[in-house]
This record gives structure tokens, C-alpha cells and sequence, in this order.
């Protein structure tokens, strides 16, 4: 609700940074009008935890789809929206079919592999899905590219702002992450391959 209000009271460009903090735990049950799981008991341990989050998938969906449609045609025509999920999918939910071993909380695919959709104004590119290595850093360089900056690399963001309209602009040769939890650490890098 904030997040449309605010939009329809800007006259000038305007950027906005919309973090959602589901689906995550603790597991909860959504308004059931953002879901189609059923009625669902309240969460406890031994449930299976897969149809809360995906109740929370679907919820935040309803949400940013309100959002959307709260935007002027005007609006959404010069605007760019760029999603990307944050850091994994926890382990009680993670689809083993698509990340084998890995989960959030681990340097393995299900940890460091995550959604991310860019649609709007300037992006030429559909419904297609691009192999390029993009770290989440460079949102920075991307953003700051997107609304006008010459500048396409800061420290480690480099701006993918070129594979909105061309295919064969990737800036990353690889992408590296570490990482120190109570049971694991250690670093990952993986190459264009």
C-alpha cells in the first residue's frame, strides 16, 4: 500500500527499491485470497513446509501484481523492473529436482543461483533467458547505467544494462562468493561455462 501510494504522488523520475521479506521463515499463512494452497493449518514443526511457502510465493505475486496494475499506462511505459530473489531457497523447501545438493546457507547452485526478471522500458529482449553471469552487486552499476550514468563498473558492480538489448554484451567472466555460517564456509567461483 505504501509502495503505491508513494508512486502516485511523484512528479519527477523516480527510483524505488521494494524488498519483500516473504517467502521466508518463520513459515506463515498468507491472506488466503493471495493463494490457492487451501486452508492451511498454523505452522509447527513436522508440517511440510512446502505449501507455506508456496502460499508466500503466490502472496508476494499478488502483491507486486497490485502494484503493477496500480501503475498509469504512462507509468509503466517508462518503467524498468528489475526482481531478483535474494539468497536461496531454504533447505525444508528447496525442489531437489532443480538444485540436487544446494540450498540457501550453502556456496552450492540452490544457495548462490537465484530468479532474476528485468522487463520494462528498454528492454528489447523477451521472454528469453540469458546464460550471462551477474553477480547482485551489479544492480549498482546497472541502475546508476539506467538512469543516465556513463559509468558501467564500481568496485565489483558491473552494469548489465547491454543485455537488455544485445545478447553478446556480458561483462563477467566469472562470479565469486564466500561464505561463514555456524556449520558451513568456504568460497565458490564458477566461470562462463
Amino acid at each position: 500500500n505504501k509502495a503505491i501510494d508513494w508512486i502516485g504522488s511523484q512528479e519527477k523520475p523516480w527510483f524505488m527499491w521494494l524488498a519483500y521479506n516473504a517467502p521466508h521463515t518463520p513459515f506463515h499463512i498468507p491472506p488466503t485470497n493471495m493463494h490457492s494452497q487451501g486452508a492451511l493449518p498454523e505452522y509447527r514443526a513436522g508440517l511440510d513446509a512446502v505449501p507455506y511457502y508456496f502460499a508466500a510465493i503466490e502472496a508476494m505475486d499478488t502483491e507486486i501484481g497490485r502494484l503493477l496494475w496500480a501503475m498509469t499506462d504512462a507509468e509503466l511505459s517508462n518503467t524498468i523492473i528489475l526482481y531478483i530473489g535474494d539468497n536461496g531457497t531454504p533447505g525444508r523447501v528447496v525442489d531437489r529436482s532443480v538444485y540436487g545438493s544446494g540450498s540457501k546457507g550453502s556456496l552450492m547452485e540452490g544457495g548462490l543461483r537465484v530468479p532474476m526478471v528485468v522487463s520494462g522500458a528498454g528492454v528489447s529482449r523477451q521472454n528469453v533467458r540469458e546464460s550471462a553471469l551477474i553477480n547482485s552487486s551489479d544492480f549498482f552499476a546497472t541502475i546508476a547505467n539506467l538512469a543516465g550514468s556513463s559509468v558501467t563498473a564500481v568496485e565489483d558492480s558491473q552494469s548489465f544494462k547491454g543485455l537488455l538489448s544485445n545478447a553478446g554484451s556480458a561483462q563477467r567472466d566469472y562470479v565469486y562468493s564466500d561464505f561463514e555460517g555456524d556449520s558451513v564456509s568456504g568460497w565458490a567461483v564458477r566461470g562462463r561455462q
